[in-house]
């Protein structure tokens, strides 16, 4: 979940995360119960009492990490891990996504259920680390970076709700907790034969699998649905399982796994290395967070799916490029859209961030061409920023145009989105839409970093859409001689006139003016 904060705080395209459908208020404060398994009597809220093969499995589990006694001694804990996460989202070759390695020193409160962590991350290809200090607390937190304080990105809240939730010593304690757990099935994790435990925490379901042999928990799983995350939400519930490994006894002798693998079910999966543990027997110095970014978490966490796409467009108005072509400018991360009127029609140019996004440009589609149908969609890229809102173009009517290697991704999208995807049109070589003075032609790079992304030309209108290679200056600055080499190349290789350029994150711009900044002999 931490990549993807990083990502947007420097205008990168976005990594995926877990977010949680449960509110924080019910969420956290349930797990203060987590530590005080031992004196809640079994049938305390009327409940039945577990099975007896589970509550001896679970006693044998705890006994297995050091003992139940040991663990209600720990009041919080301080561990330095560093995680490691290919991108997929964002991969110009599947073979080679590029990842991010972000180092992080979290310091647990189990009672006040806080989390402040220092992240060192890096990006492939950057040239030097990123560096911030992130604290969440029940009522809200900020990120720290380099002095400047912003409100907690959800993607970190809900990493800190799933650092409490899935950490295996206090999942454990919480199936221990659960009258209601209810022993599962035998199965293989990892070459380990274990045995599943299934239980729920905060309203959350889990399960936990105890190995046969040593007893230590092999392997966890968290369902739970993410509608606050604008990447998480798109897929519907998630299942996150977690399969912990390198188990060592620490001076306290308590045990802890080294190794943690996360597998989302959906491409983005970590693998967690933890270098350095110490546990604290006392409670730690409150952590205070001004009003400001309290009055911000309460508002940021009760965001409607139209409230998150309000904060792309909201009222901005679009801009009119003449003869029935205008650009919607996008303000969260500036992802535009281009819509184009033809004859029989209306063409939109990308569809990003999420559905209600693009029930909101279908809106001012209506307002700015009356009457007029959408005849087609065209998806340029594999960002899933730009291509998160194709759910919300399942009418049969419309055509989806989409490159051959991201019809997949599209499919899935549109599937998860509970629309039909019956009308995608693959794209393997240039194509034409339309006729007449706003006819355009959709042409796949097919180069190195454009490997997934398509241009949109408009012949009459000697405009290029240059999908994702077009981006401000100060994003990825290593990267935009190549960039915008790869840009010229297509236009030198279809012999294309061009004179104005724009793109999914910049506004038209004079191509006369721009290829300057390739150096010269490139």
């Amino acid at each position: 979940m931490l990549t993807t904060a990083a990502l947007k705080n420097l205008n990168l395209k976005q990594a995926p995360s877990r977010v949680s459908h449960l509110s924080v208020a019910l969420v956290i404060p349930a797990l203060a119960m987590l530590l005080l398994v031992a004196a809640a009597p079994p049938n305390a809220a009327g409940q039945s009492p577990q099975p007896a093969d589970v509550r001896k499995l679970l006693a044998d589990s705890l006994h297995a990490v050091g003992g139940q006694e040991r663990l209600e001694a720990i009041k919080g804990m301080t561990l330095t891990a560093t995680r490691a996460t290919p991108i997929d989202a964002v991969a110009s070759y599947d073979e080679a996504p590029p990842m991010i390695f972000d180092r992080v020193t979290d310091q647990m409160d189990f009672g006040a259920n806080t989390l402040k962590e220092t992240s060192s991350l890096n990006f492939t290809g950057l040239a030097s680390d990123i560096n911030s200090i992130s604290v969440y607390t029940p009522q809200g937190g900020y990120t720290d970076s380099a002095g400047s304080l912003t409100p907690l990105d959800p993607t970190f809240v809900y990493r800190a709700l799933d650092l409490f939730l899935t950490h295996p010593l206090l999942a454990l304690l919480s199936a221990a907790h659960d009258q209601n757990a209810e022993l599962g099935k035998a199965e293989s994790v990892s070459g380990s034969s274990c045995t599943w435990i299934a239980f729920a925490a905060s309203a959350v379901p889990m399960k936990i699998c105890v190995n046969d042999s040593s007893k230590l928990p092999l392997a966890l799983e968290i369902k739970r649905d993410y509608p606050q995350d604008d990447y998480t939400s798109l897929w519907g519930t998630f299942v996150t399982r977690y399969t912990f490994t390198n188990w060592t006894i620490e001076p306290n002798g308590i045990f802890f796994p080294r190794t943690w693998r996360e597998e989302t079910g959906h491409g983005e999966n970590s693998i967690i290395y933890v270098q350095n543990i110490s546990f604290s027997t006392k409670a730690s110095a409150p952590l205070t967070v001004p009003d400001n970014f309290k009055q911000a978490f309460a508002k940021t966490m009760s965001r409607t799916p139209a409230d998150q796409a309000a904060e792309n467009y909201g009222t901005g108005e679009p801009k009119d490029l003449g003869d029935g072509i205008y650009v919607l400018p996008g303000k969260l991360y500036m992802r535009n859209v281009l819509l184009i009127r033809q004859a029989d029609g209306v063409v939109i140019v990308e569809a990003p961030v999420s559905a209600e996004n693009s029930a909101y440009v279908r809106s001012q589609a209506a307002k700015l061409f009356p009457g007029t149908k959408i005849k087609a969609l065209m998806s340029t890229d594999n960002i899933w920023g730009h291509v998160a809102g194709v759910s919300g173009y399942g009418d049969p009517g419309i055509s989806l145009y989409v490159l051959d290697r991201n019809v997949d991704l599209v499919t899935r999208l549109m599937e998860a989105g509970g629309a039909k995807p019956v009308n995608i049109r693959s794209v393997a070589a240039k194509t034409t839409i339309g006729s007449g003075a706003n006819a355009v032609e959709v042409i796949p790079y097919r180069t190195s970093y454009g490997a997934k992304m398509m241009a949109v030309y408009l012949p009459d209108k000697k405009l290029l859409w240059a999908s994702d290679l077009f981006l401000p200056k100060p994003w990825q600055p290593e990267f935009q001689t190549e960039h915008l080499w790869e840009i010229r190349s297509l236009i030198n290789r279809e012999q294309l006139k061009v004179e104005r350029v724009m793109g999914d994150h910049r506004p038209p711009e004079e191509w006369a003016v721009v290829v300057k900044e390739i150096p010269e002999g490139v």
